[in-house]
């Protein structure tokens, strides 16, 4: 999958957000939902936070487009 140039940047603010410790708790849930909508991936917070070796931001976003759903 491609993401215009707007989309991704918008993927890429997202991830840096969520991986900001300030950022208060309540206020996470909707920018994981918004990040699973853009990249369409279920266990994108996987690859953000517990991916050994850690991803960059960069990294995270070319991982999770590379997710592909299981077809039946």
């Amino acid at each position: 999958m491609e993401l215009d140039d707007p989309t991704r940047s918008r993927a890429l603010a997202l991830v840096r957000e969520l991986r900001n410790p300030v950022i208060p708790e309540e206020e996470t849930g909707a920018r994981v939902d918004e990040l699973e909508r853009i990249l369409r991936c279920p266990h994108v917070i996987f690859l953000m936070f517990f991916r050994e070796p850690e991803l960059s931001d960069e990294e995270v976003i070319e991982e999770a487009l590379k997710y592909q759903p299981f077809a039946l």
